[in-house]
């Protein structure tokens, strides 16, 4: 089972991180269209939300070996919040980069976006940047 680790935030944060772990196993297809929403869409939606309740001002998407760490920077510092399974970079990352209208085949390049959303009846805009990842394989 995915593994998704807190280090800040609430009990009921918490909990629905938890949730999200249990939404991030796989699932066809038809039953996100049934249930709403599926679970990258579920887990960057959380990201972005826990983000402002947070009052961050950057959220950094980091892909490591094992892990996808997820960073806010509050008052310029830092914090680690989450830490999702790496397997799910990648549909993350196309996701990001479809609602920045950005190339989601070009990953040698940075690219600059933007895109906005609602989050509890606020509107929030989110400005993008990609940068490539040469990871060694050890």
């Amino acid at each position: 089972m995915p593994s998704i680790s807190t280090t800040r935030g609430s009990a009921r944060s918490q909990s629905r991180f938890l949730i999200l772990r249990q939404q991030l196993m796989p699932r066809p297809a038809w039953i996100c269209g049934l249930y709403g929403q599926c679970p990258v869409a579920a887990a960057l939606n959380l990201i972005v939300e826990e983000a402002v309740k947070a009052r961050a001002s950057d959220i950094h998407i980091e892909p490591e070996e094992k892990r996808l760490r997820i960073r806010y920077r509050i008052d310029g510092v830092l914090h680690e919040v989450m830490s999702l399974p790496i397997k799910i970079h990648p549909p993350l990352t196309s996701r990001v980069k479809v609602m920045s209208d950005l190339n989601i085949a070009d990953h040698l390049r940075p690219q600059d976006g933007q895109f906005s959303l609602e989050v509890k009846g606020k509107g929030i805009d989110v400005r993008v940047a990609t940068s490539p990842l040469f990871m060694e394989k050890r």
